[in-house]
């Protein structure tokens, strides 16, 4: 809703300064879901999939990232199922 490319720049400069794993997820996270925005699934999936790999991995929302990006894209599976499934018991939220 506004300058999407722009977003996308200062969450890879968040991503890339965090002081904590914590903060790198939030970053990543919030980084997935503007490429999300911008359309550009295969990205989002990408971004999200590798950051939550070398982040902090108690970090709920990159699994509900994954599951949205493969219902966008048309292909959920049983695991994005799953993965929401835990999102929403660990981190109960309207956006879950």
């Amino acid at each position: 809703m506004g300058d999407v490319p722009g977003a996308i720049q200062a969450m890879e400069a968040a991503r890339d300064i965090a002081g904590t794993p914590a903060d790198a997820a939030w970053a990543s996270y919030q980084l997935g879901s503007c490429t999300s925005i911008s359309g550009d699934l295969a990205a989002a999936h990408a971004r999200v999939r590798a950051r939550r790999r070398t982040t902090d991995a108690d970090y709920v929302p990159p699994l509900a990232g994954l599951a949205k990006v493969a219902w966008a894209r048309g292909r959920p599976q049983r695991g994005d199922r799953r993965d929401y499934t835990d999102v929403v018991a660990r981190y109960p939220r309207p956006s879950t």
